[in-house]
């Protein structure tokens, strides 16, 4: 976490990999976890504490869906890697 501009908190999630799948899944996670961040209602953001894995997955994806993003990496990885 970068706290250091007093307009902007960074936080850094991913590790860096030369493996393409698991570059292009990350990018797509990425932006799924934006758009899911923008979209939330209310209601869900309370309750995402709350949430199971699954449940997130299910919400990237469905986000990704939403915003006739790609997701199809996103979901290899997930399922490749059991997750």
């Amino acid at each position: 976490v970068n706290l250091s501009n007093s307009e902007t908190v960074e936080i850094r999630l991913w590790r860096g990999t030369l493996r393409v799948l698991t570059f292009r899944a990350t990018i797509e996670a990425t932006a799924a976890l934006a758009y899911l961040a923008h979209d939330l209602t209310e209601e869900q953001a309370e309750d995402i504490e709350n949430w199971s894995w699954p449940t997130l997955t299910l919400y990237m994806i469905n986000t990704l869906k939403a915003h006739n993003l790609p997701y199809s990496e996103l979901m290899e990885y997930l399922t490749e890697r059991g997750l």
